[in-house]
């Protein structure tokens, strides 16, 4: 595998504005190719925007995909309940998946739907206040391999399974990372915290959702995050993007037989000893079903709760 640069070394220099340059690694690969100009003091505040921050696995395309019924309704169902009405909301997602938000018909003022891919410079959203970022844009992972191959040079082959570069264990990893970090700060920036209000440089409040992998990578680019959009205030986002797997009573058991004569059974209490006799439980099974019956979690307690059946215990001794 072998890739090369398509820009003619013989060109004159540009000039290049770039609003992430400091996030993006591609810069920084091409070396004494480029002369950077840093800022050395930030111009932009953006203490009036607030992060919410949640962590989340199968973020990529192929578990957003597959998710994306289970994940939305809960999710829009959330950001309703959170924010309230009278907000205009952005919502940045992967492109196979941006149909089924579209869907529904969030209680919001305004509601606006885009992918990764076909956001990055657009101001068709610079008046709404909140930007909701769900689903990460992952790159191929020969991605990485094919831009450093390009700006640096063939690297040897223990570099393929060994890619360090300066002071970068894995620069293939730095380069994926700092490439999201920088696909997030230019989304989050489409909303109207991408413009300077005052003469300190603040924004008009806004509020950003994010999902973050819930690993070295996220808290990389929360940092990254905040790193390009000082005063940001971050804060945690208390939202589950998947249901908790539903236990259910295992077939065969006495449990399921248990549940099945309950559900027949007449209005009223049943001591404890008619379930012993109705299914000839032993002493060892009967202090096994009494300590399933008082943990609430349990899926045969969860199940008889469903349908009207509680357990509980009176009197001291036997």
């Amino acid at each position: 595998n072998v890739s090369k640069l398509l820009i003619p070394e013989n060109l004159p220099s540009p000039v290049v504005l770039d609003a992430t340059a400091s996030q993006n690694f591609l810069w920084e690969l091409m070396g004494e190719k480029v002369q950077i100009h840093q800022i050395k003091d930030h111009p932009r505040s953006y203490q009036q925007v607030t992060l919410h921050v949640a962590y989340g696995t199968g973020l990529g395309k192929g578990k957003m995909i597959e998710k994306a019924q289970g994940r939305f309704p809960r999710f829009l169902s959330h950001l309703q309940s959170t924010l309230g009405s009278n907000r205009s909301v952005l919502l940045c997602t992967h492109k196979a998946v941006e149909h089924v938000p579209l869907g529904y018909q969030p209680d919001f003022a305004r509601f606006a739907v885009a992918h990764w891919g076909a956001i990055d410079g657009r101001n068709d959203w610079q008046e709404f206040d909140t930007v909701v970022l769900f689903g990460l844009s992952y790159r191929d992972a020969i991605w990485a391999s094919n831009a450093f191959i390009a700006l640096r040079g063939l690297p040897d082959d223990e570099w393929m399974s060994n890619p360090t570069w300066g002071d970068y264990a894995n620069v293939r990893q730095e380069m994926q990372v700092k490439q999201l970090s920088v696909s997030m700060i230019q989304a989050i920036n489409r909303i109207r915290c991408r413009r300077v209000i005052d003469s300190q440089g603040n924004c008009e409040p806004a509020d950003v959702f994010i999902v973050l992998p819930s690993n070295e990578d996220g808290q990389a680019i929360l940092r990254n995050i905040q790193s390009d959009m000082p005063k940001i205030k971050v804060v945690d986002w208390d939202i589950e993007i998947d249901a908790p797997a539903v236990s259910k009573v295992r077939k065969g058991s006495s449990h399921e037989a248990i549940l099945a004569f309950m559900n027949n059974a007449d209005a009223g209490e049943l001591p404890l000893a008619e379930l012993r006799k109705q299914f000839d439980l032993k002493q060892d099974a009967l202090k096994a079903l009494q300590k399933s019956l008082k943990d609430q979690t349990h899926p045969l307690t969860q199940s008889l709760a469903e349908a009207g059946v509680t357990y509980h215990s009176s009197g001291k001794g036997r």
